[in-house]
């Protein structure tokens, strides 16, 4: 088994796959009603309404750059997210191959020994050997 094992290397980056609150949020999605969407569920959105130009001040501009910069925020940890699950799958693809490799070097090194023992005559044939003390 090599020192570098997937093992280890994803134990280490196990941060990048879970988010801190993950608990918490997965207590807040099961309280908002689901609907289903692709397969998944998600919780409903509200129509969206624009907002009028006079309503628009400091303060929902303000709003908006935060929403931005969160959503990018966001979308940036989700890409690194993805880009550790295939470089998981990869590591764990590359370990497989080579345990597979290896369960067949196995095999073959216990038929041949098998084969050792079943062309092996028996001992009885053998003289004894003298113990001396």
């Amino acid at each position: 088994m090599p020192a570098f094992s997937a093992y280890n290397f994803l134990r280490n980056c196990n941060y990048f796959l879970e988010t801190p609150n993950q608990a918490a949020r997965l207590s807040l999605d099961s309280a908002v009603s689901p609907t289903l969407s692709n397969g998944n569920l998600r919780k409903q959105r509200s129509e969206k309404r624009p907002i009028p130009e006079e309503q628009k001040d400091d303060k929902y501009f303000e709003r908006r750059r935060r929403n931005n910069q969160a959503a990018k925020k966001s979308r940036d940890a989700r890409k690194i997210r993805e880009d550790q699950i295939a470089l998981k799958a990869t590591i764990l693809e590359h370990e497989n191959a080579l345990l597979r490799a290896q369960v067949v070097t196995l095999r073959e090194e216990a038929s041949s020994l098998r084969q050792m023992l079943l062309q092996r005559k028996p001992f009885d044939h053998l003289p004894p050997t003298s113990h001396s003390p």
